[in-house]
């Protein structure tokens, strides 16, 4: 848990190659954050959300072939995987270079493809999209922490190109999904 003593970030941030096995190992970095900061009562809510993130961002800007070649790799761009705390909120953020808005598709029975949003929308408290400055997009989602003591204020680290405050509390004031 974070205390002024300790000093531990109360936001952080990874980058990822946009290939397949990326998904993984942001449910890493995402799990192994929230048990950090003893945000144990939606750690699984935070992994799920952060999966399907990820894994919309890589389909969207990276290589989606399980078995790439060297030169392949070569040519990925990466993805940034943000986790920060307000309150009793804590922010998943996943930037991509893409500036293509995610959709929210209608469920289809059997679809392979297209749940990702859906069930981010349905566990999440509120989730939406910017577009920072540096390029790309923002695609973010909030979960409220029910039992724990969150950190309860942010660093001054900052996504790619933008300054964190004005990031965070520009995601954090928007409206409320539909």
């Amino acid at each position: 848990m974070y205390t002024e003593a300790s000093r531990e970030p109360l936001l952080r941030s990874q980058q990822f190659a946009a290939v397949l096995t990326a998904v993984g190992c942001a449910r890493a970095f995402v799990q192994q954050t929230v048990r950090a900061w003893q945000l144990v009562s939606i750690r699984d809510d935070a992994v799920l959300v952060a999966s399907e993130l990820v894994t919309n961002a890589v389909r969207s800007t990276g290589n989606t072939d399980p078995h790439p070649d060297y030169a392949a790799l070569a040519r990925v761009p990466v993805i940034r995987v943000q986790l920060g705390v307000r309150d009793r909120l804590l922010l998943v953020e996943v930037w991509d270079p893409s500036t293509e808005p995610p959709v929210l598709q209608g469920q289809r029975d059997g679809a392979e493809h297209g749940r990702g949003l859906h069930i981010v929308h349905v566990v999440s408290e509120r989730w939406g999209v910017y577009f920072p400055k540096s390029g790309g997009k923002v695609v973010w989602a909030a979960l409220t922490a029910t039992h724990a003591h969150p950190p309860d204020r942010l660093s001054d680290a900052a996504l790619p190109g933008d300054d964190c405050r004005s990031a965070a509390a520009a995601t954090l004031s928007l409206p409320t999904m539909p």
